[in-house]
Parts: C-alpha cells; structure tokens; sequence
C-alpha cells in the first residue's frame, strides 16, 4: 500500500451535520439520537469524506442495528433502508458483526450491542483508499480496499426507540488501523455488481413459468395463522388475510396446516416492511417478541427482504429483494427426492433453493414493520420452480457457507 500526497486538512474535530430524513422520526438531544417511531431512518453525516484520515465514532445505546458509509452522492427518504441508495455504492456494517456490500456477506468482526462503541475509520490519503472497523478501539479483522473518491458516513435507526450517540468525527494526522497479520482485504471496486439485462432464455422460461402456473389444477388450502399473544394484549390485527401490528413489538406468525406432502405455495403481498419469510420444522412455537431463531437456527430457513436466506452458517446471497409492494412466494415440494424449498419474488424463481427439507414443517412470517397480506395459500398438482442451469442448492442440516 502506497501513500498518496498528504492532504493539506487540519487535523481535530469535525464540525458535522445530521441530515434526518424525517424530524418525526427522531430526536436530537446534543449528540444523542434516538428513533420516535417505527419508521426506519438512515441519518447521513455531513460534510461527504473526500481525502484525509477521518474517524467516525459512536456508542450503541440501544438496539442499534448497524452504520456504514455511502458514495455521494447519497439521499435516504423516510422509511427507507441504506440499501436504496444501491448495494454496490453502500457498505453496512451490521450489529451481528457481519460488513454487507454489493452481493457479499463478509463475517469474521466483532458484533457490537449497548454500550459498545464502533467506530470507522476512512483513509482517504493511502493507496488504494481503506475503510476499517473498531469495536472498543479493538481493530477488526475484514477491512475495505478501493473506497470510492467520496463518500459520507451514516447510522441506521431501524425501530421505536433505537439510539447511539456521536462520539468522535475527527480528523487525525494518522491511521490508527494497522491492517497488520491476521486482517483480511477487500476490494470495494471489485465487488460492485455488473448489472446486465437478463437473457432472452431466462425471460422466456419465466413466461413460460407463468403460463404453466396460470394452467395447472390449484386448490386453495385453508390456513390457521398461529399469533403469538399474551392473556391481554393481542400485537396483530387479522381482517381479510390481512395482517396489521398493533403495536410496537415485533412477531413471528406461523400458519398451519403442517406441511408433510404434496407441493404448496405460499405467497404474501409486502404492504409495509415485511421483514422475512420462512419455514419452520414442525416442532417449532413462538411467544410473543420472539425472533424466528429462538428455538435455533438449525430448525429454520430464513429469506431476508434484503434478498439474504439463512440456516446454519453463512448468511446467503444472491436472491432478489422484496420491497414494500413486492409478492414473496414459497414453494414447498414435499413429494421430490429430495424435498425442496423455492422461492419467487413476483413470478420470479430465485437462484438459491434449499434440499432434504424435513418431513414435517410450516411457514413462518417475520413482522417488524407494519402489514402484510396472504395472497394463496394452495396445493398444487406440480411445481412450478425448475431449479435449473444457473440455481444452487444448498442442504438443511448443513452449515452453509457463502463461497461454495
């Protein structure tokens, strides 16, 4: 790594600008920053980083779920996640200790939670340009090569009553990072995702997917949604397949019936900020607030809206996003060998499918947000998805890891 001329910049302090996407959304007590509502707020720090070595500093307070920088120019909207300024012109580090980009899910730092103080570090003078990560001034392992020639740091409140506080925005004469033995790079500008029109073939099999669908024999299956509630306060709201939070708590709904033959689809419309959806083992129940994995990981698949799927290992990337509007469709053949689970977002069979489903499970969904709408819930008589050139498998019970 080469050094390039040394920015004329004086060192200290930083003076800094929040730019709230919503003033509704949160409160600013001095450096403290804290959510008011349940809608999500990305808070971008001005002035954009354009050279010099500059440290971002600051303290989850509570249920901060992570901060990253963003390429200018960037600008988030209310209810927005970091994601829709583009996943190749963000990087996100999340709580969980995982750093997200373009289609990459780089694990291996630290996770931080109350109290701890994350903190990045831009250097905008080295060659190539570094981003590096801190937890309670511990340098962590995976750091970014080849950061864009501007860019803007930012922290993302994803619920009621989320806070961290701004301790250092500081220009220092210096990198503190080491990038020593032991540290692993990663190139930004390499990871960036080449957006291509998708091919004539794989446009024909979707409509041909479709037609196939449309002319198959359905029958609509009745569904029971298991609500989790307490002996007085009841958190969604059902009225015509439609499901409402009544409150701030978070819930995850599992639907009878048990799953153990034949091939169902399950698809929901994304009203407002449906966080996940899944498929439990059969032995799986849920009290209220409780995430999807608090009976294990193991007993789970997880398909985030961020277009991540989960079970044991790595999260997984690849599949696409289902946004507010969006349907998301599981289809479960229980009759293959070996039993498999697709899924589609809006008629769209997803890359990454899962085999040696258990015998027995159910559908889970992940509500964090507001609403949500059943849309089928039927058996049909064949699959719809063809699990074809350009899908990966990967097997429940197995740990799954991102670079197979």
């Amino acid at each position: 790594m080469t050094s390039r001329p040394l920015s004329l910049q004086v060192v200290g302090n930083v003076d800094y600008i929040p730019v709230v996407p919503h003033a509704d959304d949160v409160n600013i007590s001095g450096s403290v920053f804290t959510s008011k509502s349940d809608n999500h707020s990305v808070i971008l720090f001005e002035p954009p980083i354009k050279s010099g070595i500059v440290k971002f500093e600051v303290q989850a307070m509570y249920q901060l779920f992570g901060l990253g920088i963003a390429q200018d120019p960037a600008k988030f909207q209310r209810n927005e996640g970091p994601q829709v300024v583009g996943k190749d012109r963000m990087i996100f580090y999340i709580c969980d200790g995982q750093i997200a980009f373009a289609d990459e899910g780089i694990e291996g730092n630290a996770e931080f939670d109350k109290g701890n103080y994350v903190a990045l570090e831009l250097n905008m003078d080295s060659n190539p340009r570094t981003l590096s990560f801190f937890i309670d001034d511990e340098e962590q392992k995976n750091y970014i090569t080849d950061i864009p020639e501007s860019v803007s740091f930012w922290v993302f409140l994803f619920e009621i009553n989320s806070s961290f506080k701004v301790t250092k925005f500081e220009r220092l004469c210096e990198a503190t990072a080491l990038h020593g033995a032991g540290t692993i790079a990663t190139s930004f500008q390499s990871k960036q995702q080449i957006i291509v029109e998708p091919p004539k073939v794989v446009v024909q099999q979707q409509k041909a997917q479709h037609i196939y669908y449309l002319e198959m024999q359905k029958y609509p299956t009745p569904y029971t949604a298991q609500i989790p509630k307490g002996l007085l306060v009841k958190d969604v709201k059902v009225k015509d397949d439609t499901f409402t939070l009544n409150n701030r708590n978070h819930s995850t709904i599992l639907f009878d019936p048990l799953i153990r033959n034949g091939v169902f689809r399950f698809e929901v419309l994304n009203i407002n900020s449906l966080w996940e959806v899944g498929i439990a083992d059969e032995s799986v129940k849920y009290g209220r607030k409780e995430f999807p994995d608090a009976r294990g990981q193991d007993k789970i698949v997880e398909y985030y809206n961020v277009g991540w799927t989960r079970h044991i290992g790595d999260n997984i990337l690849g599949n696409a996003e289902f946004n507010n509007g969006d349907r998301a469709t599981q289809e479960l053949n229980m009759d293959s060998n070996p039993r498999t689970l697709s899924f589609f977002v809006n008629d769209v069979e997803q890359p990454n499918y899962f085999t040696n489903i258990p015998a027995a499970v159910r559908a889970f969904l992940y509500v964090k947000g507001n609403s949500f709408k059943v849309l089928k819930f039927e058996s049909l008589s064949a699959p719809v998805a063809v699990n074809g050139a350009g899908s990966h498998s990967w097997e429940w019970g197995k740990e799954w890891i991102e670079d197979e």
